[in-house]
């Protein structure tokens, strides 16, 4: 019989993906776990079928944006790292150059369709404690 645990398992079933694969392609996001379960991803099991934590592993040289998934987990906003990640794009995004740049951002402004899905129903001030823990925040000037 043979095992695999996260750190033996070094690649990904040709199949899963196609052959033009690569981390950097628009298809990284495109498929779900589902999908990658039915064409030979059992090892997704050891990654709580999370198919971003299986390809954080995998191909850890990319930078992933987990909120950009086809199929992404409720509970996305709960890792403080996905958070500084998503905050750092909107930062971008808004033009964000100082900490008082965010009293004039509004979540519901962002452009990006996945990352206003992320936020959907989030509080920026929430998002800026975890993302910016040292910061003492006015809440009542954010927006």
């Amino acid at each position: 019989m043979v095992t695999h645990s996260p750190s033996s398992v070094t690649f990904l079933p040709f199949s899963i993906f196609p052959s033009s694969f690569s981390p950097l392609s628009h298809l990284r996001y495109s498929r779900t776990t589902r999908e990658v379960l039915s064409q030979g991803g059992g090892p997704l099991y050891l990654y709580k079928n999370s198919l971003y934590k299986m390809l954080l592993k995998v191909y850890p040289e990319f930078e992933w944006q987990p909120w950009k998934f086809k199929k992404r987990s409720a509970s996305l906003l709960e890792d403080e790292e996905v958070v500084k990640k998503a905050m750092k794009e909107v930062e971008v995004e808004m033009g964000v150059k100082e900490p008082s740049d965010w009293y004039r951002v509004s979540l519901g402004a962002i452009r990006d369709p996945d990352l206003a899905r992320l936020f959907k129903g989030a509080k920026l001030s929430e998002l800026l404690k975890v993302a910016y823990p040292k910061i003492e925040w006015d809440e009542r000037r954010l927006q």
